[in-house]
């Protein structure tokens, strides 16, 4: 069984999400909530295998809400916004998201994307042990190689 969280406060697409992951997944039980605050209050309560977040959301925007999710839990999140501006994907990858997809979508890109996701946890399949509720923390910030580094000297 895969128990999904939706940050989405357009019922239709949080309706559209619903549907194909219980399409894809006959079992799954799928929380939609249409205000980050009651994402993240939901979130603390129950233990979720993936979170889809929408970044512009009524009261706080979903980049803030992310930060809150990874305060307590290592749960996978999937972006899925109408900001698609590298700056925001790569704002979103660098605070934690495990995925980030531009609205308009399609909704098996979605099931691909979070099946991906959820084997990329799981280490095989589609389905995966419960995240941890607290966040994994970093052994040390890796080094980049000196052809990438921003202080390696150009000939």
């Amino acid at each position: 069984m895969i128990d999904e969280l939706v940050i989405e406060d357009d019922p239709e697409i949080g309706e559209t999400i619903s549907m194909v992951f219980s399409m894809r997944w006959p079992e799954a039980r799928v929380v939609v909530k249409e205000s980050g605050n009651d994402g993240v209050t939901v979130n603390k309560c129950e233990s979720f295998d993936l979170v889809t977040l929408d970044v512009n959301l009524p009261d706080i925007d979903g980049f803030e809400v992310l930060s809150k999710i990874r305060e307590t839990s290592t749960v996978p999140v999937i972006m899925l916004t109408v900001r698609a501006s590298e700056t925001d994907r790569v704002r979103g990858l660098e605070m934690g998201a495990d995925d980030y997809l531009a609205k308009p979508f399609s909704p098996f890109e979605l099931l691909a994307r979070a099946s991906a996701v959820l084997r990329q946890v799981s280490g095989k399949t589609g389905l995966r042990p419960r995240a941890s509720s607290k966040p994994a923390k970093s052994e040390s910030t890796p080094k980049l190689p000196r052809s990438l580094s921003t202080t390696s000297k150009s000939t």
